[in-house]
């Protein structure tokens, strides 16, 4: 922030060192406020720069009267409504859409209308953390569609947890021409077939996450290579591993991965049921492979041929019996019993 005229640290923690870089890298500042920033020592050198070179200076035991806050028991009130637009919208952007679309646009006029602008829905996060009980899943569904309408046609990452419907998946297709990542986890409503008709129209997709506790099928898979050239990173989770399918069918989404998914960097198979003959078809098919994560892959046996080769060209493995400890939570990967 080379170019700052004008800038309030109240209450800061910064040291001597950070407010000596700050001067050395703000030739243009008027105004320092540094009220309430207790660990700085201005008595030296410092204290006379700040003095030469700051037209207007407030130092650390200042009153604090009359500066847009005020003072309550060694705390303060600071007017948030009155920040710049691009630090509300940076500020609001981090609490998640679920939160922003309830509660945060409702606080005044100007940060709803900060809320409408389409460059604050390029990244959406329904991330749904929140008590399932107070925000039902029809009520999710509305909101992210206002959110999806609010992105008119900017949408370029949106992740959707613990709910979601096919219609939901049309509607994101018919409004979101450029997405680039896809993240459905445990959407238990999205079915295959409603999964495969939204998937063919994100040809600019690049990562694409999908741990849900219905059967992607291998056709599916298939398609979505098809349609998904630019795709670098895939995710195709199960929440349990069940191994109920035919040995003749349990690499048949390994197949459809190696046939259609040449340009992927990186690949994660959590539970997945394909064994060596799928895996080595996998190597052979995507040779730009990076990481493979192939926890609880527990048909796999990897202490031959297989096992060497992915040991040789993977940058990044995970082997079935790896732990699971690191694994993100919101895939409920790990269900307590």
């Amino acid at each position: 922030m080379g170019g700052l005229r004008h800038l309030q640290l109240f209450g800061n923690k910064l040291t001597n060192d950070g407010l000596r870089y700050i001067l050395d890298s703000c030739p243009h500042l008027c105004s320092l406020d540094l009220r309430h920033c207790f660990i700085l020592n201005l008595d030296g050198e410092l204290g006379r720069l700040c003095a030469e070179r700051i037209e207007n200076l407030w130092l650390p035991h200042d009153s604090t009267e009359g500066k847009g806050f005020v003072a309550r028991s060694e705390s303060y009130c600071f007017k948030w409504t009155e920040l710049p637009d691009n630090i509300t919208r940076s500020i609001l952007s981090r609490l998640g859409a679920v939160k922003i679309l309830a509660t945060a646009q409702k606080v005044c006029s100007k940060w709803f209308y900060i809320c409408k602008d389409p460059l604050m829905w390029r990244t959406i996060d329904m991330h749904n953390k929140l008590n399932v009980s107070n925000y039902r899943p029809f009520y999710l569904h509305d909101l992210c569609e206002e959110a999806i309408r609010r992105s008119c046609g900017n949408l370029v990452d949106i992740n959707v947890e613990n709910f979601g419907i096919n219609f939901l998946l049309e509607y994101l297709a018919d409004r979101a021409k450029g997405l680039e990542r896809l993240r459905l986890v445990d959407s238990h409503r999205i079915t295959d077939e409603g999964f495969r008709k939204a998937a063919s129209e994100f040809s600019l997709l690049e990562d694409l996450d999908i741990t849900l506790d219905n059967d992607i099928s291998h056709e599916t898979i298939a398609l979505v290579g098809r349609s998904c050239p630019l795709l670098k990173s895939f995710r195709f989770n199960k929440q349990w591993f069940i191994d109920d399918c035919k040995k003749a069918e349990r690499d048949d989404c390994a197949f459809a991965i190696a046939r259609n998914m040449q340009g992927l960097h990186h690949l994660m198979l959590f539970r997945n049921q394909l064994t060596n003959k799928g895996l080595s078809a996998i190597l052979d098919g995507c040779p730009h492979l990076e990481s493979l994560d192939l926890r609880q892959c527990f048909n796999l046996k990897l202490g031959g041929k297989v096992g060497r080769r992915c040991a040789d060209r993977i940058q990044k493995l995970r082997l079935p019996q790896d732990s699971i400890r690191d694994i993100d939570p919101s895939y409920n990967l790990d269900p307590k019993w």
